[in-house]
């Protein structure tokens, strides 16, 4: 670790230079700034596919076309940051404005999905929680500056990464990224102040920090000794066989908030049934940026949603630990079942699920190489039905919390299935207009929101949501293309969701197919039915069943007229 002062003062001055290349000189706002204007709200910042939104506490909005070099001016108290897959941005600045904004990133923030980005700069933010950072592979600057932080560590360190910046930043103590030392020697780090040192001309952390940093370490571990000492003989004390107890086996390396979290895990009589090997059960790939993982088990692909062991919060384990008794009770052969529960290393608790190798329906459909015919697409539309209707009519009157292609999965025989994830109690709340953050635009999730919940107009029964999502799904199937797709090619993705709020409050007929042939040449009974699930009046739309009766009919009515 080199501090390279003149490469580091090289560097600034290049940026410098760059940022006032960008701007106009008459003052006005450049073509790639984005200034998110929501002084004193929240605010939600998307960037995907070339587009950059934001959306304000009190429903307001913006979008800008991202390019390879993009800024963002932040006036909101907080913002919660929505990365999703972007090959534009090269480099991408976050600044603060009145107030230094905090920015909402209580888990790993994942940059990695903004796959060309080499440059990032945080000025003039708050970070509020721990903050974990996964680089993008061609990383190459990270600078993060007069900003306050808790602590910050790296996931990862890319090939090309050689700068971090952290001058005038602030942390709550010496953050990670200075002593995990992964780096390679030829990394310049321009510390967070006097007190903390990147190293002299000879590389290496400087002697005060490293001293700083060995007594942090033995107090640590003296405090932690006498912790796990006071339990080991509490615990011996209340029950001289608990050291071979399962019931009070945790997980290594925890401390003590997690331990009393492993407790409440193993001593629960009805998962320990679902259990799984621990050493049966890996984790090989993250799925986005949620806690869903691909993993194996026996050798066979798994779904896995798991609850980190860093999570102090034992309310989430919890939460992950109910909806896994919800799962046992459902068995139906268009959902996907649940394979069973598990302790992994390094993480609380984890629901291991089947794996459906197409992907989701989206994906499939939007494969211009897979072939649908109208029989399959029926049959596409009847799995879902069917899915719906064991949940409706089930005695736990469950419903699906966010139907829509992405939450419906394929096989390799393109049968369809509805993921148990998604299977919620209809008493559930599926967050809706009380909730503003919700629901952002331009994330292609406002088409399949019912009428009385982007209005609030009528009681809200999530069967019947489900129903009018339902009317939107079958759109897509027998068109292969996002609902109100030439909408969103005319206006941008944010612009176009905008526009569909204002007709549902004008109450304008919904056409999500937008009358396209391929819909046209469905059956007239299948457009009856979507045209019903699209009603205003949520007690006009058909039940699950009706779906099922109709879709059947329709079936034998198309192998009737093939003879």
């Amino acid at each position: 670790m080199r501090p390279a002062r003149r490469s580091f003062l090289a560097a600034a001055a290049a940026a410098l230079v760059g940022a006032v290349a960008v701007g106009q000189a008459d003052g006005q706002v450049s073509a790639n700034i984005l200034s998110v204007a929501c002084e004193g709200q929240t605010a939600t910042l998307s960037m995907q596919d070339n587009e950059a939104t934001y959306t304000c506490e009190n429903g307001s909005n913006g979008n800008k076309m991202m390019v390879a070099d993009f800024e963002v001016h932040v006036q909101a108290s907080e913002v919660t940051l929505n990365l999703q897959n972007d090959y534009t941005l090269r480099t991408l600045n976050i600044t603060g404005g009145n107030g230094t904004p905090t920015i909402n990133s209580a888990e790993s923030l994942n940059l990695a999905v903004l796959h060309e980005l080499h440059r990032l700069r945080f000025e003039s933010v708050k970070f509020v929680a721990d903050t974990v950072l996964t680089l993008p592979t061609d990383m190459s600057d990270l600078h993060i500056t007069v900003s306050s932080m808790t602590d910050l560590s790296l996931a990862n360190y890319p090939t090309n990464f050689t700068v971090i910046n952290l001058t005038d930043t602030s942390f709550d103590q010496i953050p990670k990224v200075l002593y995990e030392r992964q780096y390679e020697s030829n990394m310049d780090i321009s510390g967070p102040g006097e007190d903390i040192s990147a190293g002299d001309s000879s590389g290496g952390i400087s002697t005060g920090v490293l001293v700083v940093i060995i007594v942090l370490v033995v107090v640590i571990a003296v405090v932690l000794a006498f912790f796990i000492l006071r339990m080991y003989f509490k615990r011996k004390a209340a029950n001289s066989n608990a050291h071979n107890n399962e019931a009070t086996t945790t997980l290594m390396s925890k401390s003590d908030a997690t331990a009393d979290k492993g407790s409440f895990i193993s001593n629960d009589e009805f998962l320990r049934n679902f259990r799984l090997p621990q050493s049966d059960v890996s984790l090989v790939k993250s799925v986005g940026t949620g806690r869903l993982w691909v993993g194996e088990y026996n050798g066979g692909k798994v779904m896995v949603k798991r609850v980190e062991s860093e999570v102090t919060d034992s309310y989430v384990t919890k939460a992950l630990m109910a909806q896994a008794r919800t799962f046992a009770t459902i068995s139906h052969p268009n959902i996907t079942s649940l394979v069973g529960v598990t302790w992994l290393a390094g993480t609380d608790f984890a629901v291991v699920t089947e794996f459906m190798d197409k992907n989701n329906l989206k994906t499939v459909l939007s494969n211009t190489d897979v072939d649908l015919d109208v029989s399959t697409k029926l049959q596409m539309c009847c799995d879902v039905a069917l899915a719906l209707a064991y949940l409706h009519e089930t005695e736990q009157n469950m419903c699906a919390k966010q139907l829509s292609s992405r939450k419906v999965l394929v096989n390799n025989a393109m049968g369809c299935k509805l993921s148990l994830f998604e299977c919620v109690p209809s008493s559930a709340k599926l967050g809706g207009p009380s909730k503003v953050a919700a629901y952002s635009y331009g994330m292609g999730e406002v088409a399949w929101l019912a009428p009385e919940v982007l209005t609030r107009s009528s009681p809200m029964d999530a069967r019947k949501n489900n129903i009018f999502a339902f009317g939107i799904l079958v759109s897509e199937i027998f068109t292969r293309v996002s609902p109100y797709q030439s909408l969103v090619e005319e206006k941008g993705n944010t612009m176009s969701d905008v526009e569909l709020v204002a007709r549902v409050r004008r109450q304008e007929p919904l056409v999500p197919h937008e009358n396209r042939q391929e819909y046209l040449d469905t059956p007239a009974s299948v457009r009856q039915l979507v045209e019903q699930c699209l009603s205003y009046a949520p007690m006009s739309r058909p039940t699950a069943k009706d779906l099922v009766e109709v879709l059947h009919n329709a079936k034998e009515e198309l192998v009737t007229n093939s003879i």
